[in-house]
């Protein structure tokens, strides 16, 4: 699978995990953040243009900066493919 294609299938995950919990709790403070409710509008937008590294650094923040519960093992695959690309990490833990 290529890159983008991995990248559209990361936000399809937090897509479908921000559409959780704002059914659960409209009011969380993760939708006080910009740019979560829409996250796979813009993702796609920046891979439609060919910005991949603006795809990943959005998708990092929508992973990192929600109340999502994102899974680990992606989790680790998208912090790869950030290394692979050379995308600086603001939220790397290493």
């Amino acid at each position: 699978m290529s890159i983008p294609d991995r990248i559209r299938a990361f936000t399809e995950t937090a897509q479908s995990l921000i559409s959780e919990l704002h059914r659960a709790n409209p009011n969380d403070e993760t939708f006080d953040q910009v740019g979560i409710l829409d996250a796979k509008t813009i993702v796609t937008d920046y891979l439609d243009y060919g910005e991949p590294e603006l795809a990943l650094k959005h998708l990092l923040y929508i992973v990192h900066e929600s109340n999502i519960d994102f899974p680990a093992s992606d989790l680790n695959e998208l912090h790869s493919i950030v290394k692979q690309l050379g995308v600086r990490n603001f939220y790397d833990t290493q």
